[in-house]
């Protein structure tokens, strides 16, 4: 049986069908090749292999200040990696602050709020901090080439990862650090992110 055109129906069958095929080919075959792999690193396959010194993420955050102070973001001594991007989130998920570097830099501590040295205001923070708000800061390892911060940084920040604490500023002392909820001392803090 033909159609109009001169196609039979099993040419226009079999038409279809090898266009399915290279769409699986071409989309879901990707797809499932890279879930295989990243499953493999997962379960520890592939668990040899590890990040360049340039990505590694600090494992944790130690956040101090005064009352009504600056606060002060401090990362293990045991770190020795590079950061290229910090960001401050609000409520709701609210970029508040974001400073970012052109490079990745050696970051030891820096006052949310301030950019580092190195580091360049992206969305500047407006006034202080409400003190029973809760926070939440990220240091971002590094950023893709290519993409311009003044436009898809938040995007970044979803995609790269990074070391992260969230706080209140109340909750802060001058002379200890806030860690996963606790206050803890600096020797404590190395300790614990260290092991």
């Amino acid at each position: 049986m033909t159609e109009a055109g001169g196609r039979t129906v099993g040419g226009c069958v079999r038409a279809f069908f090898g266009v399915v095929a290279t769409m699986v080919a071409l989309i879901v075959l990707p797809i499932v090749i890279g879930g295989i792999f990243f499953g493999l690193i997962h379960v520890g396959f592939l668990s040899g292999w590890e990040a360049p010194a340039g990505l590694r993420t600090p494992i944790a955050l130690g956040i101090s200040g005064p009352q009504g102070g600056p606060i002060l973001a401090k990362v293990p001594t045991c770190y020795k990696g590079k950061t290229q991007m910090i960001v401050v989130f609000g409520q709701d998920d609210a970029v508040i602050w974001r400073a970012a570097a052109a490079s990745p830099q050696s970051l030891d501590q820096f006052f949310i709020g301030m950019p580092p040295e190195g580091f360049a205001d992206f969305e500047p923070m407006s006034g202080q901090l409400d003190t029973t708000t809760s926070y939440t800061v990220q240091v971002v390892p590094r950023v893709v080439e290519g993409v311009d911060l003044d436009t898809e940084g938040d995007l970044l920040v979803s995609l790269t990862g990074g070391a992260t604490a969230t706080f209140r500023p109340a909750d802060l002392q001058p002379d200890k650090l806030w860690v996963d909820g606790d206050t803890i001392s600096q020797k404590d803090f190395d300790e614990k992110a260290c092991d």
